[in-house]
């Protein structure tokens, strides 16, 4: 069963309209990769088992807020790989995450650098763009395949 049914894949922002959503362009215009990592990151967060997991209902009610949807993706490598990958997904939407209500956050990476201290440090930083107090959910990953590598991916409406 798709658990998002009626999604046409154009790109960066979404856009719910008549029980369908669409992917808007980004502000650099038509991104591939975007739709790439969008797409990966739902899989993810859909068919992959997590030591936190954002569950299929969370992403389903994200894309039920009626507002826009916006994604961003980081990777860091090496020392605060977190933070800097955390870093790098908030400045592709800075604009946008004040208004932000409701929040995934999505941390993958190795076993050996998966630091929940910095995890939370992550944390606090994407806190501190945000206007108010919103619903922050977060999923933590393990992926060995990414040895060094750590990803973060933002939703948001």
């Amino acid at each position: 069963m798709n658990p998002l049914p009626g999604i046409h894949v154009r790109c960066f922002l979404i856009e719910r309209k008549a029980n369908k959503m669409y992917f808007l362009k980004n502000d650099d215009g038509w991104n591939r990769d975007c739709i790439v990592n969008a797409i990966r990151s739902i899989v993810e967060c859909v068919c992959l088992p997590g030591l936190v997991e954002v569950k299929t209902t969370d992403l389903i009610d994200l894309f039920r807020t009626g507002r826009r949807v916006s994604f961003s993706y980081g990777r860091g490598v090496g020392d605060k790989a977190i933070l800097n990958a955390t870093n790098m997904a908030i400045s592709k939407v800075s604009s946008r995450l004040p208004r932000a209500n409701y929040i995934i956050y999505n941390v993958t990476g190795n076993e050996r650098n998966m630091i929940f201290f910095e995890i939370q440090e992550s944390v606090n930083e994407l806190l501190s763009w945000c206007n108010g107090s919103p619903n922050i959910l977060f999923g933590i990953r393990v992926n060995n395949r990414l040895e060094d590598a750590v990803k973060v991916d933002i939703w948001m409406a």
